[in-house]
Order: C-alpha cells, then sequence, then structure tokens
C-alpha cells in the first residue's frame, strides 16, 4: 500500500528469511559477464564476513557521462565525503547481511541510511566492476542505448 523505498521494502522482507542476500537493482542492463564479478563477491563476502559489499564502478566506465559518482573506493572500503569529488558509482547489486538491519525502527528509508552507518565504521565494502555501465537513468539514455 506505500511506498518503501529500498531500505524499507529489504526490512519488510526480512519477516521472511535471516539470511545473507543478493539485492539487484532493475534500471541496470545487466548481462553474463557479471557472473564472473558476482561469483567473486560471494566468495569474498562470505570468507571475510563482511556485512555490507555493493558492486560499484569507476565512472569513467558509465555510458551515461552525466551520472556523478556515489563513493569512493580505496581497498575495497567505500567511503563517502561532502565536497568529495566522488569517482565511483554503484552499480545497483549488493550482497547484504541482514543483522545490518537491526535496531532500524523506520518502516520507510532509503538503504544510504544503512550504507551511511557502515561508512561511519568503515565497514561497507565495494568491489570494482571493470564491465561498461548500462543504467537506464531517464527515457532520453533508453532511447540512446537502442534497447530492443
Amino acid at each position: 500500500e506505500k511506498i518503501l523505498d529500498t531500505g524499507g521494502g529489504i526490512l519488510n522482507a526480512l519477516k521472511y528469511f535471516n539470511e545473507s542476500f543478493l539485492c539487484i537493482n532493475p534500471d541496470t542492463i545487466w548481462n553474463l559477464n557479471y557472473l564472473k564479478e558476482l561469483k567473486k563477491m560471494e566468495s569474498n563476502f562470505f570468507i571475510n564476513k563482511k556485512k555490507c559489499y555493493l558492486l560499484v564502478v569507476h565512472k569513467e566506465r558509465s555510458f551515461d557521462k552525466n551520472l556523478n559518482g556515489d563513493f569512493n573506493l580505496k581497498n575495497e572500503i567505500i567511503t563517502r565525503k561532502k565536497h568529495q569529488d566522488l569517482k565511483y558509482i554503484y552499480t545497483g547489486l549488493q550482497i547484504i547481511n541482514p543483522e545490518v538491519f537491526l535496531n532500524i525502527s523506520n518502516k520507510v528509508f532509503s538503504v544510504n541510511k544503512i550504507w551511511n552507518k557502515l561508512i561511519e565504521k568503515n565497514e561497507l565494502h565495494g568491489f570494482e566492476s571493470k564491465i561498461n555501465f548500462l543504467h537506464v537513468s531517464t527515457l532520453d539514455v533508453y532511447k540512446k542505448l537502442n534497447i530492443k
């Protein structure tokens, strides 16, 4: 009945399971080339007991040159500071341990709330994709991508 935003939607879904999971946004053009990166992410996520692991791409690899960066990345640690040149874009794929949603009382919230808490503790991790990023951000971009 109510749009919950990504964070609220995930929190609502956690009523049905309590295991780490993959969250994929539908506005990225995904292809089989991402499987190799996803498998590396999955292995690294579980071996190193990460809490949240985002697939990010350097903004130079973005088809849509109007997209600003979301984060910076160094040694797989994601940072984000105001007034900083952010060089990495979130692709829309992440692996999440449900424990990061503990003590969240909001029903409607952006997943950025979770990410910001993890960034404060240097616990938000990123894996750099080497695949050119095709994100359907606007109708104009969709038309330029010539998707059939």
